[in-house]
């Protein structure tokens, strides 16, 4: 056949342009996956007895991480009664960030939480203890734990991420409280978390090579050319 054979001449400046744009998608959204700190499948019940606590687990991370949305547990999964503020702590009581659950459903549900998005990310990082916590006022929505204890509010097939390392049994939180603030005590029992609160995360994105844009701009000029040159 005597058909003209395509060019190949952009065949090479378009493998770097994708290689390029690959690089850049990875490096920019390889902190766009969230995972889910706590999961479990059912409760057996659950427990509310009128008074106002500070509830949540201290845990440590992996690796870098940064925090995105904060959540609250919703029993029923059909809308939270009253609003809770859930803030994330350093061990020593610095506040790092915090955000406040809206009572019903305007808070994204997932499994048995609601969460909400926050508008500037919280970095963690390993070998670092934290806590997380919100306020209970006692009032409407019932919370559950971890292991059985004999109130029959322990969680069915409780996971835990990977990237999350619990406390030991006993530094569950549940500390009496009128007011949202850190907590001060944990409950000593068989309990590593009351839920209560929980957060969503991802490992922290990687910085993009400060050449790369120079480096755009080059490949850009040299395919604006080629098409020139046609």
């Amino acid at each position: 056949m005597n058909g003209a054979r395509p060019s190949s001449n952009a065949t090479p400046t378009f493998r770097i342009l994708a290689s390029a744009a690959l690089l850049t998608a990875l490096c920019a959204g390889e902190g766009a996956f969230a995972a889910t700190a706590l999961s479990f499948s059912s409760t057996n019940g659950s427990f509310l007895d009128g008074t106002s606590r500070m509830l949540g687990w201290r845990f440590e991370v992996t690796a870098d991480s940064d925090v995105t949305e904060l959540g609250w547990q919703d029993f029923g999964q059909d809308g939270l009664a009253v609003a809770h503020e859930v803030g994330l702590w350093t061990s020593a009581g610095v506040l790092l960030g915090s955000a406040v659950v809206p009572a019903g459903t305007a808070g994204i549900l997932d499994g048995f939480f609601r969460y909400v998005a926050l508008q500037t990310s919280i970095r963690l990082s390993p070998g670092t203890s934290y806590v997380i916590a919100g306020f209970d006022p006692g009032a409407g929505d019932p919370h559950v734990w971890d292991a059985n204890i004999g109130f029959g509010a322990q969680v069915n097939d409780f996971s835990v991420d990977d990237g999350v390392l619990l406390g030991a049994a006993g530094t569950a939180i549940g500390t009496v409280s009128g007011s949202f603030q850190f907590p001060t005590s944990s409950i000593g029992d068989a309990r590593r978390v009351e839920m209560g609160p929980n957060f969503k995360f991802g490992p922290t994105p990687v910085p993009l090579p400060a050449s790369l844009p120079m480096l755009l701009a080059g490949l850009g000029t040299i395919v604006l050319r080629r098409r020139r040159a046609r």
